[in-house]
């Protein structure tokens, strides 16, 4: 039960701005793709 505390204190908010950065970070990635295929 206590061997994963991180998961357990995590709240909602924390977790949707994981999820903004991960997304920001995915879209940043897919543009430099982008540039470079299209070069």
């Amino acid at each position: 039960m206590s061997s994963e505390p991180l998961t357990t204190t995590a709240g909602p908010a924390e977790a949707s701005e994981r999820g903004l950065l991960i997304a920001m970070l995915l879209l940043v990635l897919c543009g430099a793709g982008a540039m470079l295929l299209m070069s």
